[in-house]
């Protein structure tokens, strides 16, 4: 499967582009009627390249593939992109996207096109199952033993999730349980490709969550992948005890 990315590519691709190309020349043409239905095509497109990817991803990561592109990088420019690429699925459900990062955030050595790519569905998930509500992405840079960290937080006052949904969150083409598949769709997949990018990079994704209160996504990366290697230091499983407050202070904002 790792090996067919081309193939389902490419053909798809070409769809895309076409339904924009006609959809540019149905506007030149005032064909106006068309347009609702081209627009269908490329959306369906769009959706369909998404869910080849993140079954391709798995596949790479499972069977080796995947090689990670270290360098360093601004981080905070790289949160402002991932979260205005994100803002039309925003405010799909009327929600609110809040943006704090912390004083000497700085740069970071890592794999930017997965870290964008890990923040990316972290941010999707949190706007998917949260209606009129908050989800906020916060930065900051932490202190350890064998260098620095860079602690990323998606916080959200969603549907939350029980222990037991927890359980089952990284196991691949699984949510939470079968009526949140029924509902909000997709392929259970964002979250494990995300657990397993963190770990390519060193770092460790973690979530804290309650039923009907919202979930804290917490994903820990070094500041730099080279500094750690060779060394013990991973970040923890388990998130600050301020999660409780984080969950609270998103309910009241």
């Amino acid at each position: 499967v790792a090996n067919m990315s081309h193939e389902l590519r490419t053909p798809l691709n070409a769809v895309i582009g076409y339904s924009e190309m006609l959809q540019e020349i149905a506007q030149e043409r005032g064909e106006q009627g068309m347009l609702p239905d081209l627009r269908r095509i490329q959306t369906a497109g769009k959706h369909l390249l998404r869910l080849i990817n993140e079954v391709l991803d798995l596949s790479k990561i499972e069977a080796g593939k995947v090689q990670l592109s270290t360098e360093g990088f601004a981080i905070a420019p790289v949160i402002h992109d991932v979260a205005g690429t994100l803002q039309l699925l925003v405010e799909q459900n009327a929600n609110r996207l809040e943006v704090e990062c912390a004083e000497g955030l700085g740069y970071m050595v890592a794999d930017q096109t997965r870290t964008r790519q890990v923040l990316f569905n972290l941010l999707s998930n949190a706007c998917k199952f949260t209606e009129r509500g908050i989800v906020r992405l916060s930065a900051k840079r932490i202190g350890g033993e064998a260098g620095s960290w860079v602690e990323f937080r998606v916080v959200d006052n969603g549907i939350g999730m029980s222990p037991e949904q927890i359980d089952r969150l990284y196991r691949p083409f699984m949510q939470a349980d079968a009526s949140t598949t029924r509902k909000y769709g997709g392929t259970g997949l964002g979250l494990a490709i995300s657990r397993h990018l963190c770990q390519m990079m060193g770092g460790a994704l973690s979530v804290e969550s309650q039923l009907g209160r919202g979930s804290v996504f917490t994903v820990r990366l070094p500041a730099d992948l080279a500094a750690i290697e060779g060394t013990e230091e991973r970040p923890g499983g388990s998130l600050p005890a301020e999660v409780d407050a984080v969950l609270v202070d998103a309910l009241e904002s």
